[in-house]
C-alpha cells in the first residue's frame, strides 16, 4: 500500500470496497477478510492474493507496473494497468474462453486481442473483455458475444457478473450469470436458458466481477 502511494481509504475505494475496509483489516476489527476481499485488494495493488496472505514485500516498481505472476485470476484485467486508458483506443484486453461443461468457461491467462475501450471502462485501468461460450444466458448474452468487465466495481443484486473459480492446475474457470443476491457464504445467481436459480459457494467461487456491457457477436 505504501509502495503504491495509497492511504487505507484510497486502497479501499480503488478495490471497490467500503472506504473503511482496509482500515478495519489493519486495526484488527476484520481479522479474517474474505477471499474475494483479498483478491480485490491484490488486483488494486498489482500483486497476487498469495502475496498478501504470505506477507511478501512488493517493490514500488512492481506496484506501479501491475501483477506479473502466472496466476490467471490476477492476470485477468491487469494488462496495461500502468497505462492511462483512452476512450475509443484499442487498449482493452480480450481473453478467449473454451467450453467447460458444468464448470462454465475456461479462460485464457493471456489476451488474444485488444478492442476499443467503451465509456463504462474509461477510467478503469484493469478493465477487460472476455468471449462468451454457451447460451445459458441467452438472450441477454449470446454465444460469441464479448462481455465487458469492470473488476473493481462492487457486485450488487441485479448485476450481470463473471464469477471466477481458480483451479489447482492454474487455469481459471468462470460463469456468466445474473446475481440475485450475495450472502456471507454464497452467490445466489440465475440463468435464462434453461431458467433456474442456484447458489455458488464463495469458498469455491470467491470473485464476482461486474459486467458493464457487451459487444455483440459480429
Amino acid at each position: 500500500m505504501k509502495a503504491a502511494g495509497l492511504t487505507p481509504r484510497g486502497l479501499s475505494l480503488k478495490a471497490g470496497l467500503s472506504d473503511t475496509a482496509v482500515g478495519r483489516i489493519l486495526d484488527g476489527r476484520t481479522p479474517g477478510p474474505r477471499a474475494d476481499t483479498i483478491e480485490r485488494l491484490a488486483i488494486a495493488l498489482g500483486c497476487t492474493a498469495a502475496d498478501l496472505v504470505s506477507g511478501t514485500t512488493i517493490t514500488p516498481e512492481a506496484a506501479s507496473a501491475g501483477a506479473s505472476g502466472s496466476d490467471p485470476t490476477v492476470l485477468i484485467g491487469s494488462i496495461n494497468a500502468a497505462k492511462t486508458p483512452v476512450l475509443g483506443e484499442r487498449d482493452l484486453p480480450v481473453y478467449a474462453s473454451a467450453e467447460g461443461g458444468p464448470t462454465g468457461m475456461t479462460i485464457t491467462s493471456d489476451p488474444i486481442d485488444f478492442v476499443r475501450r467503451p465509456e463504462p471502462l474509461l477510467n478503469v485501468k484493469q478493465g477487460f473483455a472476455v468471449y462468451i461460450q454457451g447460451d445459458s444466458m441467452s438472450p441477454a448474452f449470446e454465444h460469441g458475444d464479448m462481455a465487458l468487465v469492470h473488476p473493481s466495481k462492487p457486485a450488487r443484486g441485479g448485476d450481470d457478473v463473471l464469477v471466477i473459480k481458480r483451479k489447482l492446475d492454474g487455469e481459471t474457470d468462470a460463469l456468466i450469470k445474473r446475481l440475485v443476491r450475495r450472502t456471507e457464504d454464497a452467490w445466489q445467481v440465475k440463468q435464462y436458458n434453461p431458467a433456474r436459480e442456484f447458489e455458488l459457494p464463495r469458498a469455491t467461487w470467491p470473485i464476482a466481477y461486474v459486467i458493464v456491457g457487451k459487444y455483440a457477436r459480429r
